[in-house]
């Protein structure tokens, strides 16, 4: 037994030769596998990172596309990028991945445009002459701005017990149709007091007026002149007007201003959009210098309006309207010892002319077409209150 113990049996000695030479074999072989995996790249998942320039698409880095192109298509093994120009009123700044172009800023309400937006950068804007931005808006974006009239600033610092706002900036009223610039006053009544938005502005039966000059008549070959005059050219439209009445109650309860009076400023300004019917392209007239069936004034050297809505939507018409109901609210102003029905003649003249031209009550009309503006289009009103506006 003693001998047995101090030596391997041939056997024995065979078995564990072969033992020894499987696990070599196992172990070389997974050497083998490691090497070829670590080779191509199947061990790790890890991929190569891509410069500032690319960006990614899947295991591969794209260029790409410079400021004012946007990535049409990926890149492959074989391509590169596809870049596509911005389209008109889109941007996109510096170079990068992005796939689609940002929209560039709207300078709409109470604003204008300071920088012009680019295929490679946003448009800057700037307040309009006239308007207020309260100290708690964004100075930047202007976003969270509250734009009022002179009248409706007052009121509205009285009521907030406001300092004077440091972004004011007080501008010269331009002295044609629609003479504000852009829809900045159309809610103007709306964002100063309850009060003053739910004031009426004098009943328009009551306003004296003198009518229609010999010239306006002559639009439909009357031969009459005033009062009468304004009636029958305000006949003529009334037919054209009835498909308008739905949104000119609207607009007229937002407001709080006579749906007669909005009437009689479409008949006056476009006969209910009969003259700027089949103008190319439609809606316009003065040499397409105003739009819209209260046709407002975008001449840049004149009202510079922007155009929002349709020709004849309601969006216009609140557009309009509040560009109304910011003159009326000047005139109270500028003449707190007129009546209602003085101050709501002269904001008609203001609408058209601008407040510089309405330096005292009786002649009010006198710089404008015709001589009679305001005469004619109160006539007008009163012809529309009759029909039920």
């Amino acid at each position: 037994m003693a001998v047995f113990s101090q030596m391997t049996h041939p056997s024995c000695k065979m078995f564990l030769n072969f033992k020894k030479s499987r696990t070599t074999m196992f172990l070389q072989m997974m050497f083998l596998i490691c090497s070829v995996c670590n080779t191509y790249g199947v061990a790790s998942t890890a991929l190569p990172s891509c410069t500032s320039d690319e960006y990614r698409v899947g295991q591969f880095c794209c260029l790409g596309c410079p400021a004012g192109y946007r990535v049409g298509r990926d890149c492959t093994a074989t391509t590169n990028s596809l870049c596509s120009k911005c389209p008109d009123g889109t941007f996109k700044e510096g170079l990068s991945g992005q796939k689609q172009c940002t929209a560039c800023t709207k300078c709409d309400t109470g604003l204008k445009v300071k920088k012009k937006c680019t295929p490679t950068s946003d448009a800057e804007c700037e307040i309009l002459d006239g308007f207020f931005c309260s100290d708690s808006a964004d100075k930047d974006t202007f976003s969270g701005c509250i734009f009022l009239s002179v009248l409706g600033a007052l009121v509205y610092r009285r009521l907030q017990k406001l300092q004077t706002p440091k972004r004011r900036i007080w501008g010269k009223l331009n002295t044609r149709e629609g003479s504000r610039n852009s829809q900045d006053v159309t809610d103007s009544a709306a964002r100063i007091s309850k009060d003053i938005s739910n004031t009426r502005y004098g009943d328009i039966r009551k306003v004296e007026t003198s009518g229609a000059s010999i010239q306006t008549a002559q639009q439909d070959r009357l031969k009459i002149t005033g009062v009468g005059a304004s009636h029958e050219l305000a006949k003529t439209d009334a037919g054209r007007m009835e498909r308008y009445r739905p949104i000119i109650n609207n607009v007229a309860k937002k407001h709080a201003v006579d749906p007669a009076l909005i009437a009689a400023i479409i008949s006056r300004a476009s006969r209910a959009g009969n003259i700027i019917f089949n103008s190319n392209p439609p809606g316009w007239g003065d040499n397409n210098m105003s739009f819209g069936l209260m046709q407002i004034n975008v001449d840049p050297e004149g009202g510079n309006h922007q155009i929002i809505g349709g020709w004849n939507s309601e969006e216009h018409l609140d557009q309009a309207t509040g560009i109304l109901v910011y003159f009326i609210q000047k005139i109270q102003y500028n003449r707190p010892r007129w009546t209602k029905e003085q101050q709501l003649k002269g904001g008609i003249a203001s609408y058209f002319e601008g407040v510089e031209a309405v330096i005292s009550y009786e002649p009010e009309d006198e710089p404008t077409e015709g001589n009679e503006y305001s005469n004619d289009v109160v006539a007008r009103a009163q012809l529309y209150k009759s029909l039920g506006f």
